[in-house]
């Protein structure tokens, strides 16, 4: 249903783009003559996305919408791959394997919500050209800056978690 969707979607833009590109192209506006440009390349993108990360579950690719998960088992290193949406990550319940897990999430412009255990070893790194980052009610903004923050016992612990946080635009909220 999903893959249905998207190709809706991809061809959708694909025709829109060179409908466009078609009336616009003798014109003087560039935004109108690049526009048609970035409408192809997203609906193929859109058209061809299912191929360029295989479907396992150390992969989830969302162009647009929420990504919603609540972790109970362990997990293995996982990538997110979102377009523009959220990205709910709830860690109070897992168990982590002996070591470093890490978990890379790559966004264009995106809500980062993620939820832990006051006992668990966390770090988080995040580089955006713009992000909000709001911890216990407290927020603080960064532009073309890095992000960094570690829990308490991080550098001890035994099971370890690493977010790495990618995107253009972010608003990172950790409870």
């Amino acid at each position: 249903m999903i893959a249905h969707k998207s190709l809706t979607l991809g061809a959708g833009l694909l025709v829109l783009g060179l409908f466009v590109l078609f009336v616009e192209v003798s014109g003087e506006n560039l935004i109108l003559v690049f526009m048609p440009f970035l409408m192809i390349g997203c609906g193929l993108l859109l058209l061809i996305s299912p191929t360029l990360v295989p479907s396992n579950a150390s992969h989830a690719v969302q162009f647009i919408g929420e990504y919603r998960q609540h972790y109970c088992h362990a997990i293995d290193d996982k990538s997110i791959f979102m377009g523009i949406g959220d990205v709910e990550l709830d860690f109070s319940h897992i168990a982590l394997p002996s070591g470093d897990t890490n978990l890379k999430i790559i966004c264009l412009a995106g809500g980062i919500h993620l939820k832990f255990r006051s006992d668990f070893a966390y770090h988080i790194r995040s580089r955006a050209f713009v992000s909000e980052v709001t911890e216990n009610g407290q927020e603080q903004d960064f532009v073309v800056s890095t992000f960094k923050k570690s829990s308490r016992d991080f550098e001890i612990s035994g099971q370890r978690l690493n977010i790495e946080i990618l995107s253009f635009v972010s608003d990172i909220n950790i409870q």
